[in-house]
C-alpha cells in the first residue's frame, strides 16, 4: 500500500489520481480495521478537522468496553488521518502502532472477577 493516497504506481511509473469524495455521514457507515492484528475497532462516531484548510485531521471511534459494549465510561480512540491506509466500500483500514493497539487489547478485555 503506498503511503500516498492519491498517486497510483504500477510497473510502468507512477502517477497522480483524482480521489472521489466520501461524506461524513459515508465515513460513519463503514467499519474500521487496524491491519496490525485485524482486530475490528468500530465504527467513526466523529471527526476533527482543521477550519482552514477543510482537511480531516482525525476520525474518532468509540471503544467498546463493559459488558455487551455497555459502559459508564464513554472512551474513545482517535485515529490520526496519517494512520489510515485504505477507505474501501464497506471498511477503513488502519495502521496503529503496536502500543495503540496494546493499549485498545487491555481496554476491551473482560476483568475477572476473582482475581
Amino acid at each position: 500500500m503506498s503511503g500516498n493516497r492519491n498517486t497510483e504506481c504500477t510497473q510502468s511509473g507512477c502517477r497522480q489520481v483524482a480521489l472521489p469524495g466520501c461524506s461524513i455521514n459515508e465515513l460513519k457507515e463503514k467499519e474500521v480495521i487496524n491491519i496490525s492484528d485485524g482486530a475490528r475497532l468500530g465504527f467513526i462516531c466523529d471527526i476533527e478537522a482543521d477550519l482552514y484548510t477543510g482537511r480531516i485531521i482525525a476520525v474518532i471511534i468509540p471503544l467498546q468496553t463493559g459488558i455487551l459494549g455497555f459502559s459508564s465510561k464513554k472512551e474513545t480512540i482517535r485515529v490520526c488521518w496519517e494512520q489510515i491506509e485504505r477507505i474501501g466500500d464497506d471498511i477503513i483500514l488502519v495502521k496503529l502502532h503496536p502500543s495503540e493497539a496494546e493499549k485498545l487489547k487491555k481496554a476491551t478485555q473482560c476483568k475477572d472477577k476473582n482475581k
